[in-house]
């Protein structure tokens, strides 16, 4: 499957609905609701015949939209360690080759936070003293049950470091090793996070840097169940949400964006 993405916002919000609505099939006020959210933003799931035609129309129409794949894009990877060298940068991964991109080559940097949340919805059940029962000479005892409610949110720092020809590191935060920061570690993962991606610009002054995806990186995309699980029992229901795979897309889309000059 293909997705539509807006890199960014329309001049006239309405006009814009109104292409949507028309070339998406949607109802009027799903394309505003979908137009509403600040870009990058994914606007309709379509199959992929159909998606780059539509895109093409919706830029016709005066929006800054195009089609990106849900899958993996190619050329991605992993990044275990970072190895600076004088005119390029080694990402290493786990497994695999290295990847090496000059300075110069660097194209985007972009910075987003994903987040997993988990929600539960646990039966409880106890055993209470039932008065009116006690008073009128029957068992003391009843059971109450009662449904209890959490929510848990664990969140991960990213950052991509797109090449202009496509290639990308991937630099996630709970998989990247950081000795080799050296006597520049800091203290939280975050702020060795915030290290790399300014040790990144500062050699490739002339690549597009974004951090948007810090804000927008954890919000989950209504139509579009990727990184959505539930799991049922007796007990009760726990319902999870990665949007580490909409993070995936949302920086594809930037990157898109900057590549098609659509961006900045």
């Amino acid at each position: 499957m293909k997705v539509i993405a807006l890199v960014k916002a329309p001049k006239d919000p309405e006009a814009a609905a109104q292409v949507l609505a028309r070339e998406s099939g949607t109802t009027l006020a799903e394309a505003r609701m979908r137009l509403a959210p600040e870009p990058p933003a994914l606007l309709a799931r379509l199959v992929p015949e159909a998606t780059d035609a539509i895109a093409d129309r919706l830029r016709a129409g005066g929006l800054q939209a195009l089609a990106i794949s849900t899958q993996p894009a190619p050329g991605r990877t992993r990044v275990k360690s970072v190895d600076f060298q004088p005119n390029l940068v080694r990402f290493l991964p786990r497994a695999g080759e290295a990847l090496e991109i000059p300075f110069g080559d660097i194209a985007a940097i972009l910075r987003g936070i994903s987040a997993v949340t988990t929600e539960s919805e646990t039966i409880e059940k106890q055993k209470k003293l039932n008065w009116g029962a006690t008073l009128a000479g029957l068992p003391m005892q009843k059971t109450v049950t009662r449904t209890v409610r959490s929510e848990t949110e664990d969140i991960e720092n990213a950052i991509y470091v797109y090449a202009a020809d496509g290639r990308c590191a991937v630099l996630r935060e709970l998989s990247m090793e950081l000795a080799w920061l050296g006597k520049a570690l800091q203290p939280s993962r975050t702020a060795n996070m915030m290290l790399i991606a300014r040790m990144l610009r500062e050699r490739a002054p002339g690549a597009f840097y974004d951090e948007r995806l810090v804000r927008l990186g954890r919000r989950p995309v209504p139509f579009l169940a990727l990184g959505e699980s539930q799991v049922s029992s007796k007990a009760g229901t726990t319902t999870t949400q990665d949007t580490s795979s909409v993070l995936d897309l949302l920086a594809e889309a930037l990157f898109q964006g900057v590549r098609q000059r659509m961006l900045p």
